[in-house]
């Protein structure tokens, strides 16, 4: 599950 966490965070940090 540590993908999906890495994914989330990229994803939220790149549309913050």
């Amino acid at each position: 599950m540590t993908g999906f966490n890495v994914i989330t965070s990229c994803f939220l940090n790149y549309f913050l």
